[in-house]
């Protein structure tokens, strides 16, 4: 706050860098005013106002047994059996129950969680009409044990 007007005066979060404009407002950070100290590596590039970055997503997708909720080594024939746009971004994993779902890159973060929300839905009804399969996504199974999961033995796993 200013001491004589009373009002707030906008610090710059961080010295070696600056916005142009509000955020939200498609500013770009001003690197012309690159505080000297700051080594290279540690500042803003410029790249993504030549290029723009994109962002996609990957999930990691468990598959479960309909009845008992345990985890289902079924990955080969969930890909067998998906619709060919759907199995264009979903691959096996180390792990034969678990599949990766993955965005093409998009421009921002809502267009790739839109397609990873489209995916998850498509994966699931493939495997509702495979019978016996529903899909979860978590870090792991919850009541996972080493020997319940096998190595996957699709193409491409080493």
């Amino acid at each position: 706050m200013n001491a004589r007007s009373g009002r707030h005066v906008a610090r710059e979060s961080a010295p070696h860098r600056r916005r142009t404009s509000g955020i939200g407002g498609g500013g770009r950070l001003d690197v012309s005013r690159v505080d000297p100290s700051v080594p290279q590596w540690a500042r803003w590039s410029n790249a993504g106002a030549a290029k723009p970055w994109t962002v996609g997503l990957e999930e990691e997708v468990l598959l479960l047994d309909a009845t008992r909720w345990t985890l289902a080594n079924r990955v080969a024939e969930l890909r067998f059996r998906l619709p060919k746009q759907t199995g264009a971004r979903v691959s096996a994993e180390t792990h034969a129950c678990v599949a990766e779902l993955v965005t093409c890159p998009h421009s921002t973060a809502a267009g790739a969680g839109d397609e990873l929300a489209r995916g998850r839905r498509e994966l699931a009804a493939a495997a509702r009409a495979i019978g016996g399969l529903h899909v979860a996504s978590a870090g792991t199974h919850p009541t996972a044990l080493w020997s319940d999961v096998a190595v996957s033995r699709a193409p491409g796993i080493a």
